[in-house]
């Protein structure tokens, strides 16, 4: 029996690679890179893989080693199972567009022949080009995204023409 259970502890690792299908290369990669990689979220999962590959914790204790629910643990094992280890340092998180966005060409290029003076005026001219109206802090947005920034402008003093003040001087 005792000899059964050191078997068993000497070819877990060798059944765990298997399971992600990781080299040994690929297991060194991950043991440096947990600690090094510039993204936090990808240190958790790769100290997450490294930690089911080489450890016989239970789902719940890396969770908590990790500092992450073990349902991530469960989708980061699948992703690195299916699609391989370079999966798991991508970081695809949903990022949503606007609607805007489509019919960018046309409003900046009008922009840029008719100069606007305010975010209210900006909304009307959208509504007028594309038939969508959007809200001035959505607009406001979809401006400085493309790179067009609001100036303070200032009042000409009274006193600017330095030659016409010379004359009165006079």
């Amino acid at each position: 029996m005792k000899n059964l259970f050191i078997f068993a502890i000497s070819n877990f690792f060798d059944i765990m690679t298997n399971l992600f299908n990781l080299s040994e290369e690929e297991v060194q990669q991950i043991k440096i890179e947990r600690y090094t990689h510039g993204n936090i979220q990808i240190q958790k999962r790769l100290n997450a893989i490294y930690l089911m590959t080489t450890t016989e914790l239970s789902q719940e204790e890396i969770a908590h080693c990790v500092g992450c629910h073990r349902n991530n643990l469960r989708n980061w094992r699948e992703q690195c199972i299916s699609q391989g280890l370079p999966s798991l340092y991508s970081n695809d998180y949903r990022k949503p567009t606007s609607i805007l966005d489509d019919y960018s060409q046309i409003i900046l290029s009008h922009f840029d022949k008719y100069p606007i003076q305010s975010v209210n005026q900006a909304v009307s001219v959208i509504e007028e080009l594309t038939q969508i109206k959007r809200s001035p802090t959505q607009v406001r947005q979809f401006l400085l995204r493309h790179d067009y920034k609001w100036r303070k402008t200032g009042q000409i003093p009274a006193k600017a023409n330095v030659a016409g003040q010379k004359k009165m001087a006079r």
